[in-house]
């Protein structure tokens, strides 16, 4: 069976679009022949609200779920100043402030491997230290993970 590992930051319980199409690719590969390794971040829909989206994770550490289709790799998550004024302050106070450091992290994620999507990066790089896979997928937006497929590609000779 090939081995696939999959980068996608949206996938449930988060409740989005983005997330039905890596999470179809999770529970069908397995029909054709191909393991799906799942790379997300934690997710805990604990506001059933859009500030699910910048809300921690539950565990500092990669939380692990091999099912019946394949394997989930959960990244933590620990949301950047600005979201921290968000989930405090909610989207009235300090907006100027929020932007300017949303913008930070937005140019600063495709120079380096920082920013709140970064530990997406880091997770998939500690698998592949230890499992070999056939390949790499990203799903787009946020785009840095295709940056981040490429670049896990390049270092562990895996297509990306």
């Amino acid at each position: 069976m090939k081995k696939v590992l999959i980068l996608a930051y949206d996938f449930p319980p988060y409740v989005s679009v983005g997330a039905l199409r890596p999470h179809s690719w999770y529970k069908y590969f397995p029909e054709s022949g191909i393991y799906p390794v799942v790379v997300t971040r934690q997710w805990g829909n604990k506001y059933k609200s859009n500030l699910d989206y910048i809300a921690a994770g539950d565990s500092t550490n990669v939380i692990e779920e091999v099912g019946e289709h394949g394997t989930i790799l959960r990244a933590p998550y620990k949301p950047n100043f600005a979201n921290r004024l968000l989930l405090k302050y909610g989207d009235s106070k300090y907006s100027l402030l929020r932007k300017g450091v949303s913008a930070y992290y937005e140019i600063i994620q495709y120079l380096t491997h920082k920013g709140p999507k970064a530990s997406l990066f880091y997770a998939a790089d500690e698998y592949l230290k230890n499992n070999k896979v056939d390949c790499i997928i990203a799903t787009a937006e946020p785009y840095v993970l295709l940056k981040y497929a490429s670049a896990l590609g390049k270092k562990h000779n895996t297509p990306g």
